[in-house]
């Protein structure tokens, strides 16, 4: 998830209409209102619920099979930036613009309990593959590891010059990536939160991914650039470019298999790509505003995509086609209880 593309994008986190795409700004037909984005989905680790939560501030799990809500795990005090899955599919995690990272029972729905220690937005999570620690980056420039099971603070990772606002553990649990607005990806190492190395990338990061074997990083950019950066996890060198120059890249997942991509673009349009030769090979479009967040199903055959126009679209992996469409109900004028982002 990312909270604005750039500092000209702050405008957005409060209603405004317009954003930028490749010939700059424009005017959206019929805006989704700040209430209806989806900013976050991620899918169970058997793939049979996907989580998500927006602008709403409602946590959700919704039935993959039969395409319809499954039960609301509940609501924060400001909108919902990013969700994930623990690895035993027992816990959501969820960031909010309320300074506050929450655990939920995906099973019986309910708040376990709340991190509290950023003093900014938080704008990623993410779940360790062990399920014993959190991360949660912030507009506090900062990044912090937390013990899933009491909720203690097990360090502060400092050093990020700009907003944190993507996070991804590496498949071992050893290393953690994080990106943001300082054009800069800092791999961490998680038993002692030493930073190993850092990347610098050619604009702000939106989005990062580990591929299963740990050896690749993708990362979603933005700007003038190309959309897309694919990194050797193990080395410092220079980065493999996907897409074209402007089209920028809101989020971004590998498939299962390690073999494809998935890209989220501004314009509402999601791209396929193909890792070993860097190529697009399927373009889904169907989305009215930006695709927020994506993710592909365990078993590689669907894709989730979330959308500042308040629905999620789930589609098949191998054509493109469009399987299902879900959309949150509008929040009520008296549920209507959001703080505004800061």
């Amino acid at each position: 998830m990312i909270l604005a593309r750039g500092a000209q994008f702050s405008l957005l986190l409060l209603g405004a209409v317009a954003f930028a795409t490749e010939g700059g700004p424009r005017a959206q037909e019929a805006p989704a209102t700040f209430s209806d984005r989806v900013e976050a989905v991620a899918f169970s680790p058997d793939g049979r619920l996907l989580a998500s939560g927006g602008a709403d501030r409602a946590v959700r799990l919704w039935d993959v099979a039969r395409g319809r809500l499954a039960k609301v795990l509940g609501r924060r005090g400001g909108p919902i930036s990013s969700v994930a899955f623990s690895p035993d599919g027992r816990f959501v995690v969820s960031g909010d613009l309320d300074l506050a990272v929450a655990l939920w029972d995906a099973r019986r729905g309910g708040l376990v309990r709340t991190f509290a220690g950023h003093a900014g937005d938080v704008a990623a999570v993410a779940f360790a593959p062990s399920g014993r620690v959190i991360a949660s980056g912030g507009l506090d420039r900062t990044i912090r590891l937390w013990d899933a099971a009491t909720g203690r603070t097990i360090r502060v990772l400092s050093g990020p010059r700009d907003a944190v606002t993507a996070l991804a553990f590496s498949p071992d649990g050893r290393s953690l990536a994080s990106g943001g607005d300082d054009r800069a990806i800092t791999l961490w190492r998680v038993a002692d939160g030493r930073p190993l190395r850092s990347l610098a990338t050619a604009a702000g990061v939106t989005a990062l991914a580990f591929s299963p074997d740990g050896r690749r990083i993708a990362c979603g950019l933005d700007g003038d650039g190309p959309p897309l950066a694919l990194w050797d996890a193990a080395a410092s060198g220079r980065a493999k470019t996907l897409g074209r120059r402007g089209e920028g890249a809101a989020s971004v997942a590998f498939s299962p298999d390690g073999r494809f991509l998935v890209s989220g673009r501004w314009d509402g349009a999601l791209r396929l790509w193909r890792v070993s030769s860097g190529e697009a090979i399927l373009r889904f479009a169907g989305h009215k505003d930006a695709v927020s967040s994506v993710a592909f199903a365990p078993n590689g055959r669907a894709i989730a995509s979330a959308s500042w126009d308040g629905t999620i679209k789930l589609w098949n992996a191998a054509g493109g086609a469009l399987i299902e469409r879900l959309a949150a109900p509008a929040a009520s004028p008296k549920d209507d209880r959001r703080s505004p982002p800061r």
